[in-house]
Formats: C-alpha cells, structure tokens, sequence
C-alpha cells in the first residue's frame, strides 16, 4: 500500500483534483501540437502542466511521477526554446509518457502500487535532452550577451529591455495545499521569464511548508507588466498579486534576497528571545 508521510486525506484529495486537471491539459496540448507544431502557446501549455505536476507530485512524495515530470518538464523546455523540433517519434514519446502518468496518477487515488517501471521512458527522455549538449555553448553565449545588454538599458521603475521585476502573492488563510499553490505560481511566472530569486526558496516550497505570501523576481522582456499579475492570479486560491518593485537585471533580486535574510534573522531572534523567557521562567 502506497504511503505519503505528511499528507492527509484531504491534501491527497486536492492533490488528485490539480492532477486530473493538469494531465486534461497535457492531452489536449499535444493533441493540439500534432496539429500545429510550432504553437508557443500550445508548447507553453504543455510545459506548464508537466512542470506543475512536477512539483506537486514532488511535494505529495510520489518519485516516479515527479521524475517523469522532471525529465518531460526538461524535454519541452528543449522544444519552448526552439533547440529541438517536434518530430512524430517526439511525439509518440510524449503520448506514452501521458498513459504512464495516468497510471501514476491511479496509484495515488487507490494507495495501490501498480508495478510500473519508468526507466525506459526516463532514458528515451534523457537521451533527447542528451543529443543537444553541443548546442549549450551557444545558448549560454546569447544569454550572457542578453544580460549584458539589459544592464545597459534597463532602469528602476520602468522597463526598457530585459529587467528585474519583483511579485508579492499572498494566498487565501483557507488554502488547502499552499506549498503547491506557490510551486504553481512560480512555474506561471517561469513560462514568461526566468526566475532569479524566490522567498521562500524551491527547496521549502517543494518541502510542502505552509507558506502565506510568497515573493518572486522575474527576470522578464515583455512590454507590460499586467502578464505577470494576470498568470499570478490565474492560480487558484491566490488572494492578491502585486508588483513591488522593477529594475535592472540583477538589481531587485538582490534587494530581495537581502530582505528575506533580515526577515529570517528578525524570526530566529524572535524564537531564541521566547527560548530564553522560557528558560528564566521555569528557573
């Protein structure tokens, strides 16, 4: 029988809901992308609901189902990137991974292990994401110049090329999984731009911690900020979503982190400070 340590029913319950949603959504999208192959939208779609399934199964504990993700999650990023094409045998690879997913999926909603080997699908993906490795000289190099470009042109309060762009979201008091609420939101912002900076960091929220608000930086190249908000607050149980701050690449990012470590100084004095009146009360 199938266990996950630190998950009650009703988060396994919520956790099966998102799954059938997001596994709807990669069936579509590739039934989508058969038709048209070159869609950004449809390969956004389909990167975005593995990379959530990713991090929800990670956090519900299910390692089979958040390997596959992980390694699917990385193939599209291939595919969003324009570094690999979809061919009829990347396809036929990403169907079957899908029917896997489902049978993990049913694993979860029966507690019952169904004896299903991931190995062969995981390598056939590793061995695409493997056969582009000559090609990631070249896309470091263009991200660099990038970088180096926004320094330039980008300034505090606007933006003018590439820039930093640092999002407060708060979540409602009554959400049920907000660590998966916060994974989801992330991934949002990813599939519009890079994520420089989270607070909490991935490892707390893929640890599943209770997490009310959470702060992103986005390193973003659109010409309005509204995207942003608009895929913040597309997430379900999502409360408000705001933009603190806009700046060169590299420049909130750094403020942010800085905050983040006062605010966790600020907790751990706090903790030792009730450690200590605790200590001189019982003496």
């Amino acid at each position: 029988m199938l266990q996950f340590p630190g998950m009650t029913d009703d988060d396994i319950k919520v956790f099966l809901v998102e799954a059938d949603e997001q596994l709807q959504f990669l069936e579509d999208g590739l039934l989508a992308l058969e038709q048209s192959s070159d869609d950004p939208e449809v390969i956004a779609q389909i990167f975005r609901a593995a990379h959530t399934l990713k991090g929800s199964s990670a956090t519900l504990g299910h390692d089979k189902m958040a390997r596959l993700t992980h390694s699917m999650e990385s193939a599209l990023d291939l595919v969003r990137k324009s570094r690999i094409e979809v061919t009829s045998t990347l396809m036929d690879l990403l169907f079957e991974c899908l029917d896997m997913l489902r049978i993990l999926n049913r694993e979860i909603s029966t507690a019952q292990d169904s004896g299903a080997d991931i190995t062969a699908l995981n390598e056939r993906l590793l061995d695409v994401i493997e056969g582009v490795d000559g090609q990631e000289g070249a896309g470091a190099s263009t991200h660099a110049s990038a970088r180096a470009s926004a320094d330039e042109s980008a300034c505090a309060g606007g933006l003018a090329g590439p820039g930093d762009v640092k999002i407060r979201v708060t979540f409602t008091k009554t959400c049920p999984m907000p660590s998966v609420r916060a994974y989801q939101v992330v991934d949002r912002l990813s599939a519009l731009g890079s994520i420089a900076f989270s607070h909490p960091g991935m490892d707390r929220i893929e640890a599943g911690d209770d997490i009310s608000d959470l702060v992103v930086v986005v390193e973003y190249d659109g010409d309005a900020l509204e995207p942003l908000i608009e895929a913040a607050r597309d997430v379900s149980d999502v409360e408000s979503a705001c933009v603190l701050q806009v700046g060169h690449v590299g420049s909130t990012r750094a403020t942010a982190a800085a905050a983040a470590a006062a605010a966790a100084a600020v907790a751990s004095a706090s903790v030792q400070g009730e450690a200590a009146a605790r200590s001189a009360a019982a003496a």
